[in-house]
């Protein structure tokens, strides 16, 4: 099957615990289906890591001007 999955910052293993926990959705989820991550960054194009890269069909950096999305 093939998934979006839309995530409000980069999933990052080494990050704070919410990019941990999209990061542990993303592996799982690839694991059995072709993922197409899409990530909403403000900021310098920051290269996906190539462990997501491997893991996703295709990794998208949406760039924003804004610092936050959510207020969590």
């Amino acid at each position: 099957m093939n998934v979006l999955f839309v995530a409000s910052q980069a999933p990052n293993p080494t990050a704070n615990g919410g990019a941990q926990r999209l990061y542990h959705h993303v592996r799982a989820l690839a694991s059995r289906h072709d993922v197409t991550l899409a990530f909403v960054a403000a900021g310098p194009d920051i290269p996906p890591s190539a462990e997501l890269n491997r893991m996703c069909k295709r990794v998208v950096h949406l760039h924003t001007k804004v610092r936050r999305l959510s207020h969590n």
